[in-house]
């Protein structure tokens, strides 16, 4: 990989909690006035970033029984602090309910030690809290421990891995998950590139109304990769993407109305190989 393409991959980590979100300021994205086309905009862009379901009643099934109800308020009470940004009575919530094998609750304090809020900041177990949550089914966990793997963050790198923690969320209709799976096949990355694969993913969460996968699945109608090449759909999922405040999708856009000059030519727009 170009040293270019590394900085350009830096990822965005946007974490939510009932509808909350947080953004590191040391991981965010190049602005997209710096991209100059669909397919650098989308390689810079890279897999979704780690995140918390906005919805956190949305859980999978948990092996807890009898203690599962009083672990549920815990588990809702510590995430309504967190995005409260009363990170310490967060954690008291939430910590006890992970223990005891709650696995939302895993979910919340493994990104609570990633992100040093309530707890130390500490990858190690961040990942390991991702697990749990992933070994017990919940889509969450998984679509975290996979971005752990593919980032080789608190864990060791490993795109196979990371692949397999995508695609179970994405088959259990983890919309994040989805678009890390089709991420994952357009590059090749961990399995051999399946463009038609990687649209496939991205189609199943443009529509649950997910703005990047409709991002995505727009610059692929554009360029005819895995789809056929068809500008009128690039430009309607485009659209249905800006609507939702993503600067890459109304760029293109702009540029597709010819409302903003053409791209200049640009050694780094593509890389042998990896398109």
């Amino acid at each position: 990989m170009s040293p270019v393409r590394l900085l350009l991959l830096l990822p965005l980590l946007v974490i939510g909690i009932a509808a909350y979100s947080l953004i590191e300021a040391d991981e965010r994205l190049p602005t997209p006035a710096a991209m100059t086309n669909v397919a650098i905009s989308r390689q810079t862009m890279g897999p979704l970033p780690l995140a918390i379901a906005a919805d956190a009643a949305a859980e999978s099934a948990s092996s807890v029984t009898l203690e599962s109800e009083p672990l549920r308020v815990l588990a809702d009470e510590g995430a309504r602090l967190f995005a409260a940004r009363r990170f310490v009575e967060a954690a008291e919530k939430l910590l006890p309910a992970a223990e005891a094998g709650y696995p939302q609750a895993q979910y919340q304090v493994g990104w609570m030690h990633y992100l040093g809020f309530g707890l130390q900041r500490d990858l190690e177990a961040a990942v390991s809290w991702f697990a749990r949550a992933a070994e017990q089914g919940n889509v969450d966990g998984m679509n975290a421990l996979g971005t752990a793997l593919r980032e080789g963050k608190g864990t060791g790198q490993d795109h196979g891995q990371a692949l397999h923690w995508y695609r179970a969320a994405a088959e259990q209709g983890h919309p994040d998950g989805e678009v890390n799976l089709g991420f994952m096949l357009e590059m090749g990355y961990g399995t051999e590139q399946d463009l038609p694969a990687a649209a496939l993913n991205y189609r199943l969460a443009a529509e649950k109304n997910h703005a990047t996968a409709q991002f995505y699945l727009g610059s692929l109608h554009e360029e005819g990769n895995g789809v056929a090449a068809d500008l009128d759909t690039a430009r309607g999922w485009y659209r249905r993407a800006a609507a939702q405040g993503n600067e890459y999708a109304r760029l293109a856009l702009q540029r597709l109305e010819g409302l903003a000059p053409a791209p200049a030519a640009n050694p780094a727009a593509s890389w042998p190989g990896e398109r």
